[in-house]
């Protein structure tokens, strides 16, 4: 069973996932996106706070399950070490490591029905 606090987290995790998404289309792509000075700093925002949101979670299985140490390193990345941001990880982390994680979140929040949403 996931508390709020974790519910919420993972909920918010969806939205930061679709605000990613969006910020990608709206630039053609996740390269487009890189290139543009705004999209660009958008996107590490985002998966900043991917990895910020992922490590906050407390539940063990959770923890286990999610790849909350990989995200974690890339929000220190991003965070400590701009220049050492290398964008080959950035789009293949986009293209294919988000929509897996995204596709985790949803399993997750539908496999406890008992926890009320946040609204």
């Amino acid at each position: 069973m996931l508390t709020r606090a974790d519910q919420a987290r993972l909920e918010y995790l969806l939205k930061l996932i679709d605000d990613l998404n969006m910020i990608t289309q709206r630039h053609s792509g996740v390269i487009g996106t890189l290139k543009d000075v705004e999209g660009f700093y958008a996107v590490m925002m985002c998966c900043l706070q991917l990895g910020e949101t992922l490590n906050k979670l407390e539940n063990v299985y959770l923890r286990k399950q999610l790849p909350i140490s990989l995200a974690y390193s890339m929000r220190n990345i991003i965070a400590h070490d701009y220049l050492g941001i290398n964008p080959d990880v950035i789009i293949s982390t986009i293209n294919r490591d988000i929509p897996d994680l995204h596709a985790q979140i949803e399993r997750f929040l539908q496999e406890t029905p008992d926890v009320p949403t946040m609204s």
